[in-house]
């Protein structure tokens, strides 16, 4: 069986992708076809399609907005970077590479996919509150700040008359 769809598999939700692409032009047609898994015979038939005139048109004008220019900026960069991480992967794993670009890539990959450590040192103002109100209405209250000492040390984290 081909890779390529059917004329009976050419869906609404494939029409809309190739919709969204078209309107969006980023990347050449040959290349949105590949990526979806389309032939120009398929786009063929979805570019004579009476609903793909008019998804192509909401597209055009939601990604024309003057108040979407940060979001095109968005999909626009996270579309090429997407590109590039086979070639990112490929130069990670390859042992001609310096130890010190690989960290740097991986730093890149960490923060890309949302991995990246918190700028916040220690003795930030960050910390944590517990108030737990059980039987006697007595609040048993527990502040913890971030540190490199044992966060446990010097709380009792057992509570006294336990739980009716």
């Amino acid at each position: 069986m081909s890779a390529q769809i059917e004329l009976s598999r050419l869906t609404e939700p494939m029409m809309v992708a190739l919709a969204r692409e078209v309107a969006i032009d980023i990347f050449p047609l040959e290349d949105v076809l590949k990526k979806l898994k389309l032939s120009r015979a398929d786009a063929e038939r979805a570019f004579s399609h009476p609903r793909f005139k008019p998804l192509v048109e909401q597209f055009v004008l939601e990604w024309g907005s003057t108040s979407n220019t940060q979001e095109r900026v968005k999909v626009k960069s996270a579309a090429v970077l997407e590109d590039i991480l086979p070639a990112l992967h490929n130069r990670l794993t390859d042992n001609k590479e310096s130890l010190a670009a690989q960290v740097e890539g991986i730093k890149a990959l960490r923060t890309l996919a949302g991995f990246a450590e918190r700028d916040v040192g220690v003795g930030g103002n960050e910390r944590f509150h517990l108030e737990i109100h059980i039987g006697d209405g007595k609040p048993k209250i527990v502040d913890i700040t971030p540190g490199p000492q044992n966060l446990t040390s010097g709380v009792n984290l057992e509570l006294s008359g336990g739980i009716e």
